[in-house]
């Protein structure tokens, strides 16, 4: 969900907790946790989480001077909106594209392995063809 709300708040820019809720109303039940579960029922409580569990966002006030600029909110005051943290967002993508990385080359190691450990069976079984393999059965 962090990077679905990074990609959202890019896009849009600021926006409210009501706002971020709305957008997500369609894709929520589509995401997905890391751990491949999806998430729970509960979807403010959800989207709370991930916006205030890494500090990759940060909530803002919309200044109600002249030149309304945003600047930092304090809990319990109006206005309030959600945006990127990019230093932090650009860091939690760095590791988060590094776990899918090694996450994908282990699996492409484990595939490799096994094809290796599958190959040498098949071997061991042809080069024993007078005597009965018992993967013979197995075997094309």
């Amino acid at each position: 969900m962090t990077g679905y709300l990074i990609k959202l708040l890019r896009e849009t820019g600021p926006q409210s907790f009501e706002k971020i809720l709305h957008h997500l109303k369609d894709v929520y039940p589509i995401l997905r946790k890391p751990n491949g579960r999806l998430y729970g029922k509960n979807v403010p409580k959800s989207v709370k989480a991930a916006l205030t569990a890494n500090g990759v966002f940060e909530l803002i006030e919309k200044d109600r001077g002249s030149n309304r600029k945003l600047k930092a909110a304090r809990k319990g005051e109006p206005d309030k909106f959600w945006r990127v943290n990019e230093e932090a967002a650009a860091h939690f993508m760095q590791q988060e594209h590094h776990k899918f990385v090694s996450s994908f080359s282990d699996l492409i190691l484990a595939d490799a392995d096994q094809r290796k450990a599958q190959s040498k069976s098949e071997k061991a079984c042809s080069h024993s063809r007078r005597i009965q393999c018992p993967l013979q059965a197995f075997l094309p």
